[in-house]
């Protein structure tokens, strides 16, 4: 009966021992999934904080491109711009005659650009796009777009996007003339002055209506 008794007591003891080795190996467990999940947390956190910070420079590459590209095209047009004694003063003064002021404020339309497209002289493309302010790809993909007044066309549509109501007639002419007055033959004044009457006379005949 004793030896009986003894052997239910080591059982239990070894019972009671198994449980508890049971239990702080799962305590081990559960701290070892912990301290995994936490590696892994941070670990995710660099890779954000990692990502983000590739984001930023890559923005500040870009803003960087886009300084310099602004620095250059300004360069070149004040290399363009070299005084001449005998440039007009005025577009009224270039053009021979004055438009009326309501349709120097008129917006341009894609009919008006279509027309005035004709008179920009496509072997000097980039002269009279740097004076519409556009950047040259800008003027690299209105050359790759089209041929002859289609990248002229293209040139307009381009600063006409950019400026927005802006886009007035009288501020166009003014760049013109800016460009004429830097590279002789870029603008066709003939053919400018041809499409400006068209288009004031159709301006007169749809008041009319």
């Amino acid at each position: 009966m004793g030896n009986n008794e003894s052997t239910s007591k080591k059982n239990f003891e070894a019972s009671e021992n198994r449980l508890k080795k049971l239990e702080e190996s799962y305590r081990d467990l559960d701290s070892n999934q912990k301290s995994y999940m936490e590696t892994m947390r941070k670990l995710e956190k660099k890779t954000v904080d990692s990502d983000r910070r590739m984001e930023e420079i890559r923005d500040l590459l870009k803003k960087s491109d886009e300084e310099k590209e602004k620095r250059r095209n300004s360069l070149d047009r004040q290399l363009i711009s070299r005084q001449k004694p005998d440039r007009p003063h005025s577009v009224e003064q270039w053009l021979g005659f004055s438009l009326k002021s309501q349709l120097q404020d008129m917006e341009i339309t894609l009919k008006m650009m279509l027309s005035i497209s004709k008179c920009i002289n496509t072997l000097h493309l980039t002269t009279v796009g740097l004076f519409l302010s556009l950047t040259r790809s800008d003027i690299h993909h209105a050359e790759v777009a089209g041929k002859s007044t289609e990248c002229a066309y293209q040139l307009l549509q381009k600063w006409k996007d950019i400026m927005g109501s802006t886009a007035t007639v009288k501020n166009l002419l003014q760049c013109f003339l800016n460009a004429a007055q830097e590279t002789a033959g870029c603008i066709d004044i003939s053919s400018l002055t041809d499409a400006l009457s068209k288009i004031q006379n159709d301006s007169q005949e749809t008041l009319k209506k």
